[in-house]
């Protein structure tokens, strides 16, 4: 396996080059560009190296980034500081985003968490394991007899569709209705810190969010009120009995429906694409705990789904003598804090084995991801499935561009063309 190698795939910065990023462009940040969407990581790269903060104009506003893994961390983790409340996107959601435990602080922030978090502890989801087994497995050979599939469609988001139906309660018989619907909440997000809301690019991916929204409630309602009268052992029933109003329930139970419906399925094709481009598909190289737990973490800390993370500034902040003033649009840029030298030896390169277990991919402080831990679940068994048999040989078609959407700040496939061949 050339773990201790630079990705070939082209989205890496080679091993050598790092010295010679010119630091002195450090005003030159472009997230909006056609070059930034295709492949942003030699740009964070590069910002992250300046070390400095960039001040953006965007409209009628300012955005401040920050790219160091020290300063990442710290607006993540501050929330007193730094507010998960973001004004700017308030004037694009159709939602009470109050109810929202994405941009809430604690202690409300805490209050909602706490009615799921048992949900996605380490035992329930362990709990998970046989059957996610079972299923990635059974759906493996069902696609090798297929021949060409899109890996993100297909496989990424069924299997991530059969653990959220387990999770919430849901029949099987509703595996494939979860996975079509997409509430395109972090798309609209992620683009709306850049864009005036009366633009009409703006304006078209609001009519996306209230189409997909209003899709969603109109699926979740009935199960919600069959778990209010009769609630079982399951997410859902959590959240059907949990002393919220019922709008605050349904808006909670939407966020469940659509945990990771992009996230994870992404992070797994990016995962599949990584291991494929590293040659790591002989069998017995992935037979053990440790060489899949140490794959999935650098595969996060390489290529994460979620580039940056925004917060507010609650009060006038000066980070690395630029003055943030109060309530500006704050983005920490995870996709940059990840390649960070300063914490990272030779962060381009691929490596199971590296000590540094800092990477950002998942979060840090009170808003640190729920589901990081299906998701490694999920992943896990995506990759015993495909590479651990003597049975199957992945293959990912070309040279294809990791376009997820739209958004600067989202990063991964929205197709993925492979088959599996039989040996």
């Amino acid at each position: 396996m050339q773990k201790n190698e630079p990705f070939k795939g082209g989205h890496l910065i080679d091993v050598h080059s790092m010295d010679k990023i010119d630091s002195t462009a450090c005003d030159s940040f472009t997230p909006l560009s056609t070059a930034f969407l295709e492949d942003p990581f030699p740009e964070l790269a590069r910002m992250c190296q300046n070390g400095r903060v960039h001040a953006g104009d965007y409209g009628n506003h300012s955005i401040y980034s920050v790219f160091t893994h020290r300063r990442v961390s710290e607006v993540l983790s501050n929330y007193k500081l730094y507010s998960s409340q973001i004004e700017v996107t308030s004037e694009f959601t159709s939602l009470d985003m109050a109810a929202s435990i994405l941009e809430i602080d604690p202690p409300e922030h805490t209050a909602i968490r706490n009615i799921v978090r048992s949900r996605f502890a380490a035992p329930q989801i362990e709990k998970m394991r046989k059957e996610v087994a079972a299923f990635t497995s059974s759906l493996v050979t069902s696609l090798s007899e297929q021949g060409k599939f899109d890996l993100v469609e297909s496989f990424a988001e069924k299997i991530t569709s059969f653990a959220i139906c387990r999770l919430l309660g849901l029949p099987d018989a509703e595996i494939e209705v979860v996975r079509s619907i997409t509430i395109p909440i972090s798309d609209l997000e992620g683009v709306s810190h850049f864009l005036p809301p009366s633009s009409e690019r703006a304006k078209k991916l609001l009519s996306v969010q209230d189409l997909a929204i209003k899709n969603a409630r109109d699926y979740i309602s009935p199960f919600l009120l069959h778990k209010i009268i009769s609630p079982g052992d399951d997410l859902l029933s959590d959240i059907a009995t949990a002393p919220l109003p019922y709008d605050d329930k349904v808006y909670l139970s939407i966020l469940m429906l659509g945990l990771g419906n992009s996230d994870i399925p992404n992070f797994l094709a990016n995962t599949l694409r990584i291991l494929q481009e590293y040659n790591v598909l002989e069998q017995g190289v992935l037979n053990s705990e440790h060489i899949k737990n140490g794959i999935i973490t650098e595969s996060l800390r390489l290529q994460p789904v979620t580039l940056a993370a925004p917060r507010r500034a609650t009060e006038d902040v000066t980070l690395d003598g630029k003055l943030i003033p109060k309530h500006s649009t704050i983005l920490a840029w995870i996709g940059a804090a990840n390649r960070d030298p300063r914490i990272f030896k030779n962060p381009e390169i691929f490596n199971i084995d590296r000590v540094e277990k800092k990477g950002l991919a998942f979060g840090k402080g009170p808003h640190t991801c729920l589901g990081m831990l299906l998701t490694r679940l999920l992943v896990s068994e995506a990759i015993t499935a495909i590479f651990e048999s003597d049975r199957h040989r992945l293959i990912i078609e070309g040279d294809q561009k990791p376009i997820f959407s739209e958004s600067p700040v989202l990063y991964g496939y929205k197709n993925l063309m492979c088959q599996i061949d039989s040996k």
